[in-house]
C-alpha cells in the first residue's frame, strides 16, 4: 500500500471516518494558499488515518476498479488487507470458482522477507 497514491475524492461526508480526513486535511494544508491542493497520500497513509478495519475494508470497496459491473458472477471476488481474513464481496456458485484477488500488503518490501504473507 505504500506505492499505491489516493487522496479523498471517493470520501462521502457520510462516510464514517471523513471527520479523521477533514483534520487530517486540515493539518497538512494550513499556511497554503487557497487553491493549493493537498499532497498525495499513499494508501499505507491513508489506512493510517482511518484507522478501523471495517471502515478500511469501506473505502478500499470505493477505490477498487468496478468488479462489480464488470465480473461475471460465476467469478469470486475478494479482498484481503495485510493478514487478515479474507472478505467476500461476491460469491460464486460452485467448488472452486474462478478468482479475482485484491490483497493489500503494508508495504512490498514484506514480500521479499521470510514469513511474508506472500510466502506461502
Amino acid at each position: 500500500m505504500d506505492c499505491i497514491y489516493s487522496n479523498d475524492k471517493v470520501i462521502d461526508p457520510s462516510d464514517p471516518f471523513d471527520a479523521d480526513f477533514l483534520k487530517f486535511r486540515n493539518i497538512v494544508t494550513y499556511g497554503r494558499p487557497g487553491g493549493d491542493h493537498w499532497p498525495k497520500l499513499s494508501l499505507l497513509e491513508t489506512m493510517g488515518i482511518i484507522v478501523r478495519e471495517d471502515h478500511e475494508l469501506e473505502y478500499i470497496k470505493q477505490i477498487l476498479p468496478r468488479w462489480d459491473r464488470t465480473m461475471p458472477k460465476a467469478y469470486r471476488v475478494e479482498v484481503q488487507l495485510n493478514g487478515s481474513v479474507t472478505k467476500v464481496l461476491q460469491a460464486a456458485p460452485g467448488w472452486r470458482p474462478p478468482t479475482l484477488s485484491f490483497h493489500f500488503v503494508d508495504s512490498a518490501i514484506n514480500l521479499s522477507s521470510p514469513g511474508a504473507p506472500g510466502d506461502q
